[in-house]
């Protein structure tokens, strides 16, 4: 029965509350506990304002009482969740065989674990599972230095197939003719290797924990995103990992970008005690007014196309390394699928909101930006075609941080640019290593390896790196001065045209500006008006309100809409392999007349630095019912 035949062998091999399989434990017991399942393998777990059920017989009835009363169906896998319920005591679960009263829903606080909870917890290199506060396992895969420890260390944390064993970049390795013996002795992190930018930490000597959150991979419990009980998972997952004997100060940092990268700050505004730093690369801002809903319309695009994809790789089995793992033996993955499909569904609201809604607030990333009391490393790109630019907002938003350092610059979604690197590394290396040190030879051997497989450009490091110590002073001599250094330079670097640097960094930017903060101070906003002759006119400089007069109704211009272009633009058509493949090789084609329309201002009399992000504010009618729309401002 494949699938479905593992999935129906959760809980085997139980023994029923009534059993008698220890007649001591039968003796002292008067009665069957009306509070334990007859069902042996049924499990009741309240949580953080939830209540999940397993077990059940598919299509079978379960209800809930107490401060809420609902009833619902399990599901083909026999489960059933009952969200968004208050917090507090007096909940009850009934079902045919099936009766647990006494429950309690929690928040974070109320059910924040002692130290000796993590602190009971081992984990060793290799693939394992950790345990959350209210029983659920998350699984894990760690990935240590060599040598005896301890050492710096960082968590990944997404819902992405994380903690799936088994990558390597051994082609890469093969292509460039390296044998695979010495690569894998020099370089152990390119023969098992971490997923996203744990390969980097790794390559820079930190161990990497990745941790598939609730309800994906072989990590049990459904799938909710950004929620409470998404960031108390974060939390236990910080401090178990930190409360490992191989932890240097047993303390760890996050890295990561994109779904790493905003999990990151909603696991921070929960205050781990043994949190570092956080290091948000190409995150979100709001999942609704930047991704979901950006201006108010539905973004029918990249954000429908990744919700519906998180949410099926949610779904029992649903990335595929799981089946491997239950094949090869283990029972906690293929019991921990049993909720998957219980996962919460964001895709149907993409067509039933047509408002702001309330309920999903958290997914506005700005209030747990402002919770945050760890260093911050942000970067954003302006030209970013899956998050949008909006995340650079967040720089000013981490007032509670006693660091900010954000690096922006113009380019695709992603995190890999060797510029953004060296700056990371460097932040890194104060905050998590507590150490300064240069850049190895292995590491700046391997990287453009690991870059052409990745983005098909072979690309080196950069040279030079910021806040290296004195060459004379040995590595780490005078952190502290060092640091304070770094502290007082301006805390914002800006990189200037990235992918236009030359074949040999042709990710890498020609030039970079810095400033105190961001928004910089006396940065003025340039406004142009759309006119009728298809000229860009200046309206003037001044605050974001306001407008100039433009194409009014009765000086409409017009187009006729294009599949083929609009599909090319907006990233339907095939595109290159890899998010980071250089600007320079895409090939920008002029529209053909009468496909789109196009306005244009008259030449630049002096020279000017055009930084940060670009709108465009539009009265559009359509005779179509719908029509894909792609706005492209250029110089």
């Amino acid at each position: 029965m494949g699938n479905t035949g593992k999935r129906m062998g959760v809980g085997r091999g139980r023994v029923g509350a009534c059993g008698v399989a220890l007649a001591l434990v039968v003796l002292l017991v008067t009665a069957c506990d009306p509070n334990v399942p007859a069902d042996p393998a049924a499990i009741v777990r309240a949580s953080i304002g939830s209540i999940s059920v397993t077990g059940r017989t598919p299509g079978t009835p379960v209800e809930l009482t107490g401060p809420v009363r609902r009833t619902a169906t399990a599901d083909a896998q026999g489960a059933v969740v009952f969200r968004d319920l208050p917090a507090g005591p007096g909940y009850a679960v009934r079902a045919e065989g099936l009766e647990r009263t006494g429950l309690t829903v929690e928040t974070i606080e109320s059910s924040t674990p002692s130290a000796s909870f993590y602190a009971s917890q081992r984990l060793t290199a290799g693939f394992q599972y950790l345990t959350m506060r209210d029983g659920t396992t998350l699984s894990a895969m760690v990935y240590l230095p060599p040598g005896p420890g301890p050492f710096p260390t960082v968590v990944e944390y997404s819902g992405y197939d994380e903690s799936r064993p088994g990558r390597n970049y051994k082609d890469a390795i093969i292509g460039a003719g390296i044998p695979l013996e010495t690569a894998c002795a020099l370089a152990p992190y390119l023969c098992t290797s971490p997923f996203g930018k744990g390969i980097l930490a790794a390559m820079f000597d930190y161990a990497v924990v990745n941790v598939n959150v609730r309800g994906t991979g072989c990590s049990g419990g459904s799938f909710e995103l950004l929620t409470d009980q998404f960031r108390a998972d974060g939390y236990d997952v910080i401090e178990a990992v930190a409360a490992q004997p191989w932890v240097k100060d047993h303390r760890v940092g996050m890295v990561g970008g994109s779904f790493h990268g905003f999990s990151q700050i909603s696991v921070a505004s929960t205050h781990p005690p043994s949190l570092l730093a956080i290091t948000p690369e190409v995150p979100l801002k709001d999942a609704i007014r930047d991704l979901g809903a950006p201006g108010g319309m539905t973004n029918t695009g990249f954000a429908r196309n990744w919700t519906e994809a998180v949410e099926r790789g949610a779904a029992p089995y649903g990335q595929g390394w799981e089946q491997d793992r239950v094949d090869g033996g283990d029972l906690v993955c293929e019991r921990n699928q049993a909720l998957h499909d219980q996962r919460q569904r964001l895709l149907p609201r993409f067509d039933t909101d047509r408002y702001y809604p309330d309920d999903l607030a958290y997914l506005d990333l700005t209030a747990a930006a402002a919770s945050v009391d760890v260093p911050v490393f942000l970067t954003a790109s302006w030209q970013d075609e899956q998050v949008g630019s909006a995340a650079a907002g967040l720089c000013d938003r981490f007032v509670r941080a006693p660091v900010r350092r954000c690096v922006f610059g113009n380019g695709f979604h992603g995190d890999q640019n060797p510029d953004m690197i060296v700056e990371w590394k460097a932040f890194l290396d104060f905050y998590v290593r507590r150490e300064r040190s240069p850049i190895g030879a292995v590491p700046r051997l391997v990287y453009p390896l690991m870059m052409k497989e990745i983005s098909g450009a072979a690309v080196d490091l950069p040279a030079q790196e910021p806040f290296l110590p004195d060459a004379s002073g040995g590595v780490g001599a005078g952190l502290d001065a060092l640091r304070r250094r770094y502290e007082a330079s301006p805390g914002v670097k800006v990189l200037l045209d990235v992918g236009d640097a030359g074949a040999d960094r042709a990710l890498s930017a020609p030039a970079s500006a810095t400033y105190a903060q961001w928004p910089p101070s006396g940065m003025s906003i340039e406004r142009f008006a759309l006119d009728a002759d298809g000229t860009l006119t200046g309206a003037g400089a001044g605050p974001a309100s306001g407008g100039g007069v433009g194409v009014g109704r009765d000086t409409a211009v017009s187009f006729r809409s294009s599949n083929a272009l609009a599909g090319r633009l907006l990233g339907d058509a095939p595109a290159p392999p890899g998010s980071t493949t250089p600007i320079r090789v895409l090939t920008w084609q002029r529209e053909r007349p009468g496909e789109a329309v196009v306005f244009v201002t008259s030449p630049a009399t002096s020279d000017r630095l055009l930084v940060g992000p670009s709108r465009a504010d539009l009265w559009i009618r359509s005779s179509a019912a719908g029509a894909d729309l792609a706005v492209t401002i250029s110089e």
